[in-house]
C-alpha cells in the first residue's frame, strides 16, 4: 500500500491522541509487534479498558484475521493509520468477527482490511448481536454472500469515518452493509462507494446514515452521492483528492484533526490542508430555497500575509442523487491583509428534487494535482416545493362597458401617492369606462385590497400609456399615444402627449411640446419611458397600430419641450413597445411590435440600430406582445414574444446581435397573443406569462432558461387580448398581480372587460423582497432608473420604505437613497454614488413596531457615462 505524506501526519494525529490516552494512565498499551507478534495474542494478553496499538505494516496469517475480542471493551488501533496499517486477509476469512456481546467501547480504529472472503456474512467484519465501533477503518476488496464490507446480525455497531469500496456482497446484496434480524447500525462521516450489487441491503432492521457519501443515495442528514475522486483508486490510495466533495462534508460539530481545515472530512482520511492561513468562510447562507428560485450566499476569504496571494475559488453542489460543478472563478488576487467578499447566487431548476443539498466551496489552486485546497467551506439548503401561485379575480368597481371592443392598454403605478397601486388607461375605443362617452385619462384608485373607483379627465382617443415622473418634482406624470384625437385644446389634440400630475390622478396639464412632429398623421399606440439619453429625465418612445405611422424616438429637454432623436414611418404593427437594457450596457434599448424588427440597441445618446440578428422574421404585422426582462440574471434583458401561430417564445440575449431560444417547454402553438415577463413567484427568476382566448398562462422560470407551467387561469368566451400587464402589488400581500382587458360576448356585439387577478396567498408575516435591481445591472451616474420591491403586509398598517445604497458589498456601510417612501413598489431613483461593481440596495419597510429588511441578491454596476 503506498504511503503518503499527509496520511501518515493524519494517523500520526492519532497515535497522538491515543498517546494522551497512555498519558491518562487509562488502561494498559499493548504494542504488536513489540510484545505480542499477531494482533489476536495481543487481544488475547489485554484486558478491559486496554489498548492494542498495532504498529505500521501489512498483516497475514491466521491469527492476524477473523479477530475476536472475546467480549473485551478494547481499543484495537493503527499507530499511523489506515493508509500504513493493513490486515490482509488473502481470500480466505474475514478480519474482525464480534459475536460476545461487545458494545460501543470495544472499538476497531485506523486500519485498512482487505481481501477477505467468506461464503456466509461479512466479508469484512461481522457482527452478530454485537455492536462495536468501527472507527476511521477502510474496508476494500471483500466478498461474502451478504454484506461485502460488514454485516450486523441483530446487531447496532456504530461506523465512524470510514471508507469502504470495491466490496462485493454477493447474491444478499449490501456490499458496504448488510442488515438483518433487527439490526440497526449508525453510519456517520463515511464513504460506501463503488460496492457491489447495491451499497445497503436491508433485510430487518434500519441503518442511520448520516454525514455520509453513499453511490446511489441515501435519506439522511448531509448525505450526499457524488464521485468521492480517490487519489489513486489502482494504486489502493483511498484517500481524498483536492477537488473531492467529501472534503470538509462531515459532520460539522466532530472535531477536526490538526491541520484538517475547519470541518471534518467524510471517509477514513483526512485531507490536510497545506496552507491553513488563507480562511475561506460563508455567511447568510440559507437554510432553504424553493423549486425554480434562487439559492444566494456570500463568500469572503481573508489573506493575512504582508505579500498578495491569488488564487482559485470553486463550488460543487451535491445531495443524495447527484453531484455537479456548479461554479468557479480564478486567479483571484486578494492583497495583503485583505478579506475578498462576494455575493453568489444560483438558479435551483424547477424540476430539481426536493431534499437537502451540500454546497462545497474550496479556495486554492485548482491545477495543482495534491495539496491544492488552501481551505473548504460548505452549507446544506433544503429544496424545498415552489411557492404555489393561484389567483383570484378582485374586479370591485371596474365596471362593464357600453362601448365596442377593441386594443387598449394598461399600466399600474400609485398616481396619488397613497401607497396603493393604481390602474391608468386613455380613449374610448375598447374602453371599460362605462360613465360617459368621453374618454381621457382615465385611474381606477385602488384601496390596496382589490377594489377600486375611477376617475375620467379628458375627451380623446384610445391608445397606449405610460407612468413616471417626467419633470421630477416626485409626482406621478403620464404618457400616452393616440390612434385618433378628438379634443380641440391642448390636451388631447395630437397623437402623443404626456400630462403633468398634481398628485391627485385627478388633474393633468399638457406638458408636451414638440411631440408628434415627424409625420405621425393617424394611429399612434404603445407608449413606454426610459431616460434614453442619461441626463436626468424620463424620455418616451412609440409604436404605431397598423397605421404607418412608425415608431419615434423623443427626448425630454426638461421643460415642456421634446426633440426626436430617432424614428421611421411606414410598416405595419401591433401596438406594442417597451423600453429595457438589452446588451446590459447601461443604455435603453427597446423592443417594438413592428414588420421592420423588433429589438433596437441605444447608444446613451438617443441613436439606436436594430439588433434581431439570428431571431426568426417578425412577420407582416410584427411580433406580438413582445417583452423584454432578465430570464437568465445575467443583468442584460432578454426576449418574449408570441407568433402567429399563437406560440409562445423566450430568446436570450447572446451579445454581437446573437440570440439563444430557450422556448423549450412553452407552447409552439396555441391561443396565445402577448406576453410578459416578470418574477411572479419572487424567487429571484423571471416568468414567462401569455395571455389570448381566454386562456392566462404562468410559466415558472428557472434562471436558465428552463420552465415549467405554474398556474393557469381562464376568462369568459371568447377573451380575446386586449391589454395585459403584470408586475406591481396592488393588494400587498407580497406577490404581483395581474390586470387585463379581454373581448367578451358574441361577435357583433362584444365589449371590453377590464379584470383584475389578485394572488391569492396571505402574508403571515411583514415582509420586503426586491425586484428592481436583480443584480448585473449597469446604472450610468446622473440617469433616472427604478426601484422595485414587493412587500406582504398582514392587515393594512400604514407603512413607510426606506431605500439604501452600498457601493461596498452587502454589508454596507450604508447611504439614504430615500426615506418615508410609501409602500407602493417602486421608485423612480436619479443614480448617484461612486462608479462601483459592487453595489446593493437595502429595503426597509416599517409598520408601527415591525420591521422588514432584504438586500439585493446580487450586485449591480454603478459607472459614469464616460
Amino acid at each position: 500500500m503506498t504511503l503518503s505524506t499527509r496520511n501518515v501526519m493524519v494517523g500520526l494525529a492519532a497515535g497522538l491522541a491515543v498517546l494522551a490516552l497512555w498519558a491518562s494512565g487509562m488502561g494498559t498499551v499493548i504494542h504488536v509487534p513489540g510484545d505480542y507478534p499477531t494482533i489476536q495474542q495481543g487481544i488475547d494478553a489485554a484486558a478491559g479498558g486496554d489498548t492494542v496499538l498495532v504498529g505500521d505494516g501489512v498483516y497475514t496469517g491466521p491469527e492476524n484475521k477473523n479477530l475476536d475480542f472475546g467480549g473485551k471493551a478494547l481499543r484495537v488501533t493503527s499507530e499511523l493509520g489506515p493508509a500504513a496499517t493493513a490486515i490482509d486477509c488473502e481470500n480466505d476469512g474475514r478480519g474482525f468477527y464480534f459475536h460476545t456481546g461487545e458494545d460501543s467501547l470495544s472499538v476497531v480504529e485506523g486500519f485498512t482490511i482487505r481481501n477477505g472472503y467468506v461464503g456466509t456474512l461479512g466479508g469484512g467484519i461481522y457482527c452478530l448481536g454485537a455492536s462495536p465501533s468501527i472507527v476511521r477503518t477502510v474496508i476494500i476488496g471483500c466478498q461474502s454472500d451478504a454484506g461485502g464490507a460488514i454485516a450486523c446480525e441483530s446487531a447496532s455497531p456504530l461506523i465512524e469515518g470510514s471508507t469502504m469500496s470495491e466490496n462485493d456482497g454477493g447474491l444478499n446484496g449490501g456490499g458496504a452493509l448488510f442488515c438483518w434480524q433487527g439490526s440497526f447500525p449508525i453510519v456517520s462521516n463515511s464513504i460506501l462507494w463503488g460496492n457491489m450489487p447495491d451499497e445497503i441491503a436491508v433485510v430487518n432492521g434500519n441503518p442511520a446514515v448520516r454525514y455520509s457519501d453513499v453511490a446511489g443515495g441515501r435519506a439522511g442528514v448531509g448525505n450526499i452521492a457524488c464521485d468521492p475522486l480517490f487519489v489513486n483508486v489502482l494504486a489502493g490510495d483511498y484517500s481524498l483528492s483536492y477537488d473531492s466533495p467529501c472534503l470538509d462534508s462531515g459532520d460539522p460539530l466532530a472535531g477536526v484533526p490538526d491541520g484538517g481545515g475547519d470541518r471534518l472530512d467524510m471517509g477514513a482520511f483526512e485531507h490536510l490542508i497545506p496552507y491553513n492561513d488563507l480562511a475561506l468562510s460563508f455567511t447568510n447562507t440559507p437554510d432553504s430555497v424553493a423549486q425554480g428560485s434562487r439559492v444566494s450566499w456570500d463568500v469572503s476569504f481573508t489573506n493575512p500575509l504582508s505579500i498578495p496571494v491569488t488564487v482559485d475559488v470553486w463550488f460543487d453542489v451535491s445531495s443524495q442523487i447527484r453531484c455537479a460543478i456548479i461554479m468557479e472563478y480564478r486567479d483571484v488576487t486578494v492583497p495583503p491583509q485583505t478579506t475578498h467578499n462576494r455575493t453568489l447566487s444560483l438558479p435551483v431548476p424547477n424540476a430539481a428534487p426536493l431534499g437537502q443539498y451540500t454546497i462545497h466551496g474550496r479556495v486554492g489552486v485548482m491545477d495543482m494535482i495534491d495539496g491544492g485546497v488552501y481551505d473548504a467551506e460548505n452549507f446544506i439548503v433544503e429544496i424545498l416545493e415552489g411557492h404555489a401561485l393561484s389567483y383570484v379575480e378582485s374586479s370591485s368597481g371596474l365596471g362593464y362597458p357600453q362601448l365596442e371592443a377593441g386594443r387598449t392598454e394598461l399600466e399600474m403605478g400609485d398616481v396619488d401617492g397613497d401607497g396603493h397601486p393604481d390602474i391608468v388607461s386613455i380613449g374610448d375605443h375598447g374602453s371599460p369606462y362605462i360613465n360617459t362617452n368621453e374618454h381621457g385619462i382615465m385611474v381606477w384608485f385602488g384601496d390596496g385590497t382589490g377594489t377600486w373607483s375611477v376617475y375620467q379627465n379628458g375627451n380623446f382617443g384610445y391608445g397606449g400609456v405610460a407612468l413616471g415622473d417626467v419633470n421630477n418634482d416626485g409626482l406621478m406624470d403620464v404618457g400616452y399615444a393616440m390612434h385618433h384625437n378628438y379634443s380641440g385644446n391642448d390636451f388631447g389634440d395630437q397623437l402623443i402627449e404626456v400630462a403633468l400630475g398634481d398628485g391627485t390622478g385627478q388633474n393633468w396639464q399638457p406638458w408636451d411640446d414638440g411631440l408628434a412632429t415627424n409625420g405621425e398623421t393617424w394611429g399612434m399606440f404603445g407608449t413606454d419611458f426610459a431616460d434614453v439619453d442619461n441626463d436626468g429625465d424620463l424620455d418616451l418612445v412609440s409604436n404605431s397600430f397598423g397605421a404607418g405611422s412608425g415608431v419615434h424616438v423623443y427626448l425630454n429637454q426638461g421643460d415642456g419641450t421634446w426633440v426626436q432623436s430617432f424614428g421611421f414611418l411606414e410598416g405595419n404593427s401591433t401596438d406594442d413597445i417597451v423600453f429595457g437594457d438589452v446588451n446590459g450596457d447601461g443604455n435603453a434599448d427597446f423592443a417594438a411590435a413592428h414588420e421592420y424588427g423588433t429589438v433596437y440597441l441605444g447608444d446613451g445618446a438617443g441613436n439606436y440600430v436594430l439588433a434581431d440578428g439570428n431571431l426568426p422574421p417578425p412577420g407582416w404585422v410584427g411580433r406580438f406582445g413582445p417583452d423584454l426582462g432578465d430570464v437568465n440574471n445575467d443583468g442584460g434583458d432578454d426576449l418574449s414574444y408570441c407568433d402567429g401561430s399563437g406560440g409562445v417564445h423566450v430568446w436570450l440575449w447572446a451579445g454581437d446581435t446573437t440570440w439563444t431560444d430557450v422556448s423549450a417547454g412553452l407552447p409552439a402553438g396555441g391561443p396565445y397573443e402577448t406576453t410578459q415577463l416578470f418574477d411572479m413567484d419572487v424567487d429571484g427568476n423571471v416568468d414567462v406569462l401569455a395571455f389570448g382566448e381566454g386562456l392566462v398562462t404562468v410559466w415558472r422560470g428557472d434562471g436558465v432558461g428552463g420552465w415549467v407551467q405554474a398556474t393557469q387561469f381562464t376568462l369568459p368566451n371568447p377573451g380575446y387580448f386586449a391589454a395585459f400587464r403584470v408586475g406591481v402589488d396592488a393588494d400587498h400581500n407580497g406577490y404581483p398581480d395581474i390586470v387585463l382587458v379581454d373581448e367578451e360576448g358574441s361577435w357583433i356585439n362584444r365589449t371590453n372587460h377590464l379584470r383584475f387577478f389578485k394572488e391569492a396567498s396571505s402574508p403571515q408575516s411583514l415582509s420586503v423582497r426586491p425586484t428592481y435591481p436583480r443584480g448585473g445591472e449597469v446604472f450610468i451616474i446622473g440617469s433616472v432608473r427604478f426601484i422595485d420591491w414587493v412587500s406582504g403586509v398582514p392587515g393594512q398598517e400604514a407603512l413607510a420604505v426606506k431605500l439604501e445604497l452600498s457601493t461596498d458589498g452587502p454589508g454596507g456601510p450604508w447611504t439614504t437613497i430615500a426615506d418615508g417612501l410609501p409602500n407602493n413598489g417602486r421608485y423612480q431613483w436619479t443614480v448617484a454614488g461612486n462608479q462601483s461593481l459592487d453595489c446593493y440596495i437595502q429595503y426597509t419597510v416599517v409598520a408601527g413596531q415591525d420591521t422588514a429588511t432584504a438586500v439585493t441578491a446580487m450586485p449591480f454596476t454603478i459607472a459614469s457615462a464616460d
